[in-house]
């Protein structure tokens, strides 16, 4: 099940991606609070890693400073640092 009324466009690309590197179906609600890890999407660290480069493949960004310090906990949180990236 995935729900995502509480983000905008932007928000919703990011989430399609962190979905689709799931190697099992997501059966949350996923909204900008939603774990990345445990309790979440239940993402492992190489999931996520290649929804990263994902992300700034398609969307032209660099993620490399949001990476290295370690703040992507929720998909809110890949959702800013995607638009911090993008200037927005």
């Amino acid at each position: 099940m995935i729900s995502v009324d509480v983000l905008d466009d932007a928000g919703r690309a990011v989430v399609a991606v962190l979905v689709a590197e799931a190697a099992h179906p997501v059966e949350v609600a996923v909204r900008a609070g939603t774990p990345l890890a445990g309790g979440g999407l239940e993402l492992t660290s190489l999931e996520l890693m290649r929804a990263l480069f994902k992300l700034e493949e398609s969307l032209d960004v660099e993620l490399d400073e949001a990476i290295s310090d370690s703040e992507l906990r929720t998909v809110g949180d890949v959702v800013e640092a995607v638009r911090r990236s993008q200037g927005g």
